[in-house]
């Protein structure tokens, strides 16, 4: 039931129980979990802006693609000793590999690992917050 189709009768009977089945956001969360039950997650397409790297968690969150990182790049995410570090403390080491317990050893470690870096290649941020 949408805001807009309600009817009021005369005077203000706006109390409690009328705000909550008239409300913008429940009309989203309605609407959100209506796309749920037909198969669209709505959470799964917001992907983060990034722009100082600071708010973003670089294997968490979806922010070079669609996908976060940690998801795309399996074996590197299990090598890595902080799951939770964010895109600017990630970047700001020497090396993509000095924060794994221990260097990536060929076959499928070392192909994500190129992957990866040619994802980054030519990532700046910026001196914007991330959105």
């Amino acid at each position: 039931m949408m805001c807009a189709n309600m009817k009021h009768s005369g005077g203000n009977n706006r109390g409690p129980s009328s705000l909550s089945k008239c409300s913008p956001l429940l009309d989203i969360i309605r609407e959100v979990t209506v796309l749920r039950t037909k198969g669209i997650n709505l959470l799964d397409l917001i992907r983060k802006k990034v722009g100082k790297g600071l708010n973003t968690l670089f294997w968490e969150n979806p922010w070079l693609d669609d996908l976060a990182l940690k998801h795309k790049f399996l074996r590197l995410y299990a090598l890595e000793n902080y799951k939770q570090i964010t895109v600017v403390e990630k970047i700001d080491h020497a090396s993509m590999v000095d924060t794994f317990r221990r260097p990536p050893r060929g076959g499928a470690e070392e192909e994500q690992l190129g992957f990866l870096l040619s994802c980054m290649d030519g990532l700046i941020l910026t001196n914007i917050l991330d959105r």
